[in-house]
């Protein structure tokens, strides 16, 4: 994953909600190897989901607190420490009427 995937997920989730008069869910992760600007490449990719008024917004890990830390929407997301919790977590906030994407990198949480 990568800020420009992550917005490309997004955009389509965002549209085929939209278009089927659907709930959007967002689950994103950790986006691997940025270096750094990874907090900022993290913050960019949250706002661009609340620009896109998805539904509900859920990020997982320590990357993801901290760009939304960064970017000040603390209060506008769910967040999880971990995957597993997300997993734990995430029924309770589907809907019959809900379209959810699921976007991270591949391999362990930093």
């Amino acid at each position: 994953a990568n800020a420009d995937s992550m917005e490309a997920c997004i955009d389509v989730l965002s549209s085929y909600a939209k278009t089927n008069n659907l709930f959007s869910v967002v689950v994103m992760g950790r986006m691997a190897e940025l270096g750094d600007f990874s907090t900022d490449f993290h913050a960019q990719v949250i706002r661009h989901a609340l620009e896109k008024k998805i539904g509900q917004i859920i990020c997982v890990g320590p990357d993801m607190k901290a760009g939304a830390k960064q970017a000040g929407v603390l209060d506008d997301i769910v967040l999880f420490d971990t995957p597993a919790l997300a997993a734990q977590n995430i029924a309770g906030f589907i809907k019959d009427d809900t379209v959810i994407a699921v976007k991270a990198s591949r391999g362990p949480i930093a």
